[in-house]
């Protein structure tokens, strides 16, 4: 028992002075009863008053009926009561139980340890049973210092560190429980000094106190909770890594000791979280990040309301929220963040004193600012700055944080500045920034970011000046910030690259070629530093390559191949779909720049490498993650496994929804918080893991290739020989076609001479702005009775601009160079001797009809067109394309009868969507041609209120074939919610990204706008055919835009007549003969075209009527 009392008193001791062999009486052993309660606990409460402070206490749950306490309540004469007061974590009243005078009196004189049990006032009838326990102090024992000497001895050491050795061994002697009071207190002195003796003072005392203390002992872990916040302290002040590491080893073994009964496990949880975010911060590691936030969450979730350290932990987790939105850029972090640090304030401000008030109203107007800079909102500029001002007024001026909060508030004026074009708020913001340096010691973790920030104001202020002082100013705050940031630290990227940037303003001021040169060097060492946010290295990159196309050229490739490999970093696998393609928005062009400066330097095949690689990689991230890894699981089983694991978890959670809750204070809201942050935490966790064990594979012999992009070499082995592929380079600096055919090993180059980049955005713009005018909208598009799009629309004349005009441009400028440069100059006699042509468009190309291409006059010598020449095709990539053809070559064996399933999707009357009647007449058309073969096809047909968005996806798990007629759209939004509409709900992309199947061959999109893509993300190729192709399909026929309900029938009949008739003779169909797929749509739209012009005079009609359809795949 004394060991329990001497562990579990306030910080260890008595504030009595005892003679040696005196009585000690405690209680102890607390039991609850609940068996009367019918009323469903998730936890219990209980608040002690009586002693000196009132104390809260949780209860540990031993079954549904049973709770207990491990504490110790120390009975003394002058305690004249004690009130215990029971409640619900939600709050609910329980009861009350009291303990008078003559108890308490009773307990005093007894002499020997017996048991109590007393029931609860109130109407669930509660008892409590509990021990009192008698026991009398070791004659030997040391006597005990009071509060008043360890005071003492802490004002007395603050101010001569000298006297520390003496009193040290004072509390030796007196024992681990001192030490630990002493460490305690000292560490809070050093809240209010800063001094670097007061915290190592402290360790010392904690580390005397461990020695000196058993592992099982339950003081073990109060004083390494202690030790591990009093490290962290110490390296937040002075940076010396070893510091963090040890603050992390014993907070992370604290809280691993205890459970969420344990009413200290909330503290231990949230000084973990801050230890980890501090962490990240020096690593960029963003596993690191989502501990502390999971971790901090759940310490908020425990503490309940009115509890002395919620505001805290609420500030700490806010500081945590802040942390990701710099690193990640969603607004829902700043939101968060402002949201629990305001609640923090508005509990500090109903207190008489907090120490922490100033520091919480600078945060939040740091996080208010943030939020001005994210959505320029000048109300957030305005309270920002209030808050902030607020804060300094209240702190003492010699605080040890005033550095800190000088350094937001100049933050907070230079982004206020750059609104309101202010020079006050320029000079006011460089005169904190400056204030901050010079209160800062240049030992402190945070001095480089204070001279970083002191650095850009002075750039931004040489912006208004022209001053060439500025420039000077703001060189030699960089460089001063870089000397003393640690090695490796997250953050020298950032300052790098804005040297770099200054060093290039000055050239520009002075012409030498030092400042260019420098410029370079510092652009390339904030690229290639092995830490920081990619995004910020990224950044660096292309304007490191940029910058050597005019000052270094050789250089530029270099620097271009870092761009590419950090552009997957930038778009993460720890991140969402969705987020990676918000991410790859603003880096939309770098691959075709890079691609663009390759060719120029006559790279050719660099060039073909950088354009794989860097496009399409959220698509190539998802076919890596579905790899067969049979070649992998006969050499190593284990790491297979765990590979597939790995791979089929990032999956499913790079699919999941993001979230957008913000803090709330009810237990529910808070609860969903955290299973939120739980699956951003092991998304994180996954993708390190999933990294670290790519580095693991490729150390295996024969295997250090795998997963990474493919050489040029890769590519040229595995082309088809049945035609070729084309790629486009298409970019402000020039335009060209890259042609890949089998027997070469160097693309085949072909300059397309006549077309700009410019006026390539044009001809798009004009065919987007065409479709428009005549009725077939792009976008959320409209239709009468005869269209497949979304709702009606009126056709619109007037004018000039024509689809065959366009067709004919593209044809001259793009597809006839092409065919020309691959010696294709006149169109084979015989129709069915036609190369087969991959088109692989980038940029503004991939909303364009190459396939269409030509000179549309009726009877006329002139009349040519890209289907005369060739069968055309579409790919994403060229990767893409080559493993599909691999897959079917591995598979080339004929399937015997009956295997071939066929789903068939028909919506003509789609709820709150117009009828295409003539969908009915497609679906009983493909059923008829399909039953000509009842031995080769399994055909279901899912129509009306059948084809729901589940069974459908369902039954494509299981058909290799599938046939949509239907109406679909492209959202012009959000892409990943683009879809086939079904009688339920739209059949949206990112559920279609999901699917896992087997064996899945063909897929015809009879319905809108499936191959239509975002201009936002040309060169990801968003869209219904691509996530098709993903899935598994080998051939897609899908429409560019939207489609003519009449012309459905004809044009899918055609399809399958034709296909069905060359998949063999006899009635044999063969799986590897989906690659006919091409041809048969080409014979399709080639019939449609004869019937049109026989029907028809107008030019433009039909071509709006087959022009859409095109191909990908095999």
């Amino acid at each position: 028992m004394e060991d329990i009392y001497t562990s579990l008193t306030v910080f260890g001791l008595d504030d009595t002075s005892s003679e040696a062999g005196a009585k000690r009486v405690v209680l102890c052993d607390f039991a609850i009863e609940t068996s009367n309660i019918h009323l469903k606990l998730d936890g219990i409460l209980l608040r002690i008053a009586g002693l000196e402070d009132e104390e809260e206490v949780v209860l540990d749950k031993e079954s549904n009926d049973s709770w207990s306490w491990s504490g110790v309540i120390t009975i003394k004469p002058e305690i004249d009561h004690l009130l215990f007061t029971a409640q619900s974590t939600r709050g609910d009243d329980l009861g009350r139980l009291c303990l008078d005078c003559d108890d308490l009196e009773r307990y005093l004189e007894a002499d020997d340890d017996f048991e109590d049990e007393r029931q609860f006032i109130g109407p669930l009838g509660m008892t409590m049973s509990f021990t009192i326990s008698v026991f009398t102090i070791a004659p030997d024992e040391p006597p005990p210092l009071t509060f008043e000497e360890i005071t003492k001895m802490v004002n007395d050491v603050s101010k001569n560190p000298a006297l520390f050795p003496k009193v040290l061994t004072c509390l030796v002697d007196a024992g681990a429980q001192y030490l630990h009071t002493f460490g305690f207190y000292l560490s809070h002195e050093f809240e209010d000094t800063g001094t670097e003796a007061d915290i190592t003072h402290s360790i010392e005392a904690f580390e005397y106190a461990l020695k000196l203390t058993s592992p099982e002992d339950q003081a073990y872990l109060v004083y390494t909770h202690s030790a591990g916040a009093a490290y962290l302290s110490r390296f937040t002040l002075i940076g010396d890594s070893t510091d963090l590491d040890k603050a992390l080893s014993l907070l992370t073994f604290c809280a691993s000791q205890t459970t969420s009964r344990d009413f200290v496990h909330a503290e231990r949880l949230n000084r973990l979280g801050i230890a980890y975010r501090v962490r990240f911060t020096t690593t960029s590691d963003l596993v690191d990040l989502e501990e502390a936030i999971l971790n901090q969450e759940q310490g908020v979730l425990l503490t309940p309301p009115g509890h002395p350290d919620l505001a805290s932990r609420l500030a700490s987790l806010g500081n945590s929220f802040k942390t990701r939105f710099e690193r990640k850029g969603d607004l829902v972090d700043i939101d968060s963040a402002i949201a629990n640090t305001s609640r923090a304030v508005e509990i500090s401000t109903g207190q008489s004193y907090s120490p922490n008030l100033p520091l919480w109203l600078g945060n939040l107007g740091s996080f208010h600012q943030m939020r001005f800079g994210r959505t320029g909102k000048l109300e957030d500029a305005d309270i920002g700055l209030e808050y902030q001002e607020k804060g300094i007024r209240m702190a003492p001026k010699n605080h040890p944080r005033m550095g800190l909060w000088m350094n937001n508030l100049g933050c907070s004026f230079r982004m206020r500045s750059q609104r309101s074009k202010a020079m006050d708020d320029v000079e006011k913001g460089l005169t904190s920034l400056q204030q901050a340096v010079e209160l800062t010691l240049d030992r402190n973790p945070a001095k480089p970011s204070y001279l970083f920030n002191l650095g850009v104001s002075y750039r931004d202020k040489f912006t208004y000046s022209k001053d060439p002082n500025d420039i000077e100013f703001a060189v030699t705050s960089f460089h001063r910030a870089i000397e003393l940031s640690p090695e490796g630290h997250a953050a020298v990227p950032r300052y790098l690259r804005w040297l770099a940037m200054t060093m290039q303003a000055r050239f520009e001021i002075t012409g030498k070629q030092e400042d260019i040169l420098s410029a370079i060097a510092s652009f390339r060492s904030a690229a290639t530093h092995l830490t920081g946010h990619p995004s910020v290295r990224l950044t660096a990159a292309r304007q490191w390559a940029v910058l050597c196309r005019d000052h270094d050229r050789p250089q530029s490739l270099e620097a271009f191949r870092v761009a590419i490999e950090l552009l997957s970093q930038v778009a993460g696998l720890e991140q969402t779909i969705r987020k990676r393609h918000v991410n790859l928005v603003d880096v939309a062009d770098l691959t075709t720049l890079a691609a663009a400066t390759a060719v120029d330097e006559g790279e050719l095949s660099t060039a073909v490498e950088w354009l794989e690689q860097g496009r399409c990689l959220v698509w190539n991230q998802i076919n890596q993650l579905r790899a067969s890894v049979d070649g992998l699981r006969g050499q190593n089983p284990e790491l297979a496994e765990k590979f597939s694991i790995l791979a089929q978890n990032l999956e499913e959670l790079g699919a999941r929804a993001e979230t957008s809750a913000l803090y709330s204070s009810t237990d529910e809201s808070m609860e969903h918080l955290l299973e939120v942050q739980d699956k951003v935490h092991n998304h994180v966790r996954l993708s390190k893991e999933y990294k670290e064990l790519l580095v693991r594979i490729r150390s295996i012999p024969g295997f250090h290739d795998f997963l990474r992009p493919p050489t040029a070499s890769d590519i040229f082995s595995k082309l088809p020989h049945t035609g070729c592929i084309v790629i486009f380079v298409v970019h402000q600096y020039r335009c060209d076609a890259l042609a890949l055919k089998a027997g070469h090993d160097e693309p085949i180059h072909i300059p397309l001479k006549t077309l700009s980049f410019n006026r390539a955005v044009q001809i798009r713009d004009n065919l987007h702005l065409l479709l428009k005018t005549q009725g077939v909208r792009m976008r959320n598009a409209d239709d009468d009775s005869s269209s497949r799009a979304m709702r009606p629309s009126r056709r619109r004349g007037g004018s000039t601009n024509t689809l065959s005009a366009l067709l004919e441009e593209i044809w001259i400028k793009v597809v006839q160079p092409v065919l020309l440069g691959l010696g294709l100059s006149t169109p084979p006699v015989d129709p069915s001797s036609r190369q087969r042509i991959w088109w692989c468009p980038t940029g503004p190309f991939a909303f364009l009809p190459l396939h269409a291409a030509g000179v549309y006059k009726r009877n006329s010598a002139l009349d040519c067109t890209t289907s005369d020449f060739v069968v055309s095709s579409y790919t994403p990539t060229i990767t893409a394309l080559l493993s599909k053809l691999d897959e079917v070559s591995r598979s080339n064996t004929e399937l015997q009868p009956g295997l071939t399933s066929f789903l068939l999707v028909s919506q003509p009357h789609t709820p709150g969507l117009s009828r295409i009647p003539q969908a009915r007449k497609e679906s009983k058309a493909i059923i008829e041609r399909m039953s000509s073969f009842p031995e080769h096809f399994s055909t279901l047909l899912l129509e009306d209120d059948a084809a729901t968005v589940e069974r459908v996806k369902d039954e494509m798990k299981t058909h290799s074939w599938v046939h949509f007629a239907c109406h679909a759209a492209q959202d012009p939004t959000d892409s990943l919610k683009s879809g086939t509409h079904l009688h339920d709900g739209r059949l949206e992309l990112l559920e279609i990204m999901r699917q896992r199947s087997l064996g899945t061959e063909l897929a015809f999109l009879s319905a809108c706008q499936t191959g239509t893509g975002d201009e936002k993300l040309s060169d990801e190729v968003v869209h219904i055919a691509a996530g098709m192709l993903a899935v598994g399909y080998k051939c897609v026929v899908a429409t560019m835009w939207s489609i003519q309900d009449a012309y459905g029938p004809v044009i899918a009949s055609g399809f399958y007549d034709h296909l069905l008739d060359s998949t063999g003779h006899s009635h044999k169909v063969s799986m590897h003969r989906v690659d006919r797929a091409a041809w048969a749509l080409d014979s399709a739209v080639r019939a449609v075209q004869r019937r049109i012009i026989l029907n028809t005079k107008d030019q433009e009609e039909a071509l709006l009527v087959w022009v859409p359809y095109v191909h990908y795949g095999i």
